[in-house]
């Protein structure tokens, strides 16, 4: 399912509506930071890229994706001032 973040970025505040393998987007004002779980490389970038929007605290789990897709991912979020945790 190449859309499941679809689901992860909606209980971030996201309206997204999906039909037929379509994604409709409408724009909100803010999201709000929750728990996600990235499944694919894209997937979680922009869970990650979401979370640094967000309202609150965002944790990204499924961070593996991003390491081995985007070399120092997690350093150049560093340099703009993200808070990164790692377990």
């Amino acid at each position: 399912n190449r859309m499941h973040h679809v689901k992860e970025l909606n209980r971030m505040g996201a309206n997204i509506s999906l039909r037929n393998n379509v994604a409709t987007v409408i724009g909100v004002k803010n999201l709000k930071g929750c728990p996600v779980l990235g499944s694919d490389l894209r997937a979680t970038a922009a869970l990650a890229l979401a979370g640094l929007s967000a309202n609150g605290k965002t944790i990204v789990k499924g961070l593996e994706h991003l390491e081995r897709g985007y070399e120092d991912f997690s350093e150049k979020l560093r340099t703009i001032g993200t808070k990164i945790l790692k377990k």
